[in-house]
């Protein structure tokens, strides 16, 4: 069947329309789910200074927190208990990110020119 070709450039356009318009969806739910991600990391950070106040350990110390963390998510896997995986998983980043704020507090690795 031959299909009038003005015919086929519209439905050309509407399925190119209609990728574009999947692809800003997709983008979309993307940028949710990472703002809601980083999100709770914030609020676990808040949390944790909260409960434990500005902490400035050696990276040996910072490493056996991480490790700790770490343990749990493998825990959380090991025993079924999926539900608490993301929680312990923001946990994890909540102390990444607390080890990074402490490099930058303490300017820890930065080469200093003479």
């Amino acid at each position: 069947m031959n299909m009038n070709p003005d015919v086929a450039h519209l439905e050309s356009q509407v399925e190119q329309y209609q990728v574009d318009c999947d692809g800003f969806v997709g983008q979309a739910v993307h940028a949710y789910l990472l703002t809601n991600i980083f999100r709770s990391i914030a609020l676990e950070r808040g949390r944790q200074d909260a409960k434990w106040g500005v902490q400035n350990h050696d990276a040996p110390y910072w490493l056996a927190i991480l490790i700790e963390e770490v343990g749990e998510v493998a825990k959380a896997i090991v025993e079924g208990h999926m539900a608490d995986l993301r929680t312990e998983l923001i946990q994890v980043a909540a102390v990444v990110v607390a080890i990074i704020e402490w490099l930058d507090r303490n300017r820890l690795g930065e080469k200093h020119e003479p």
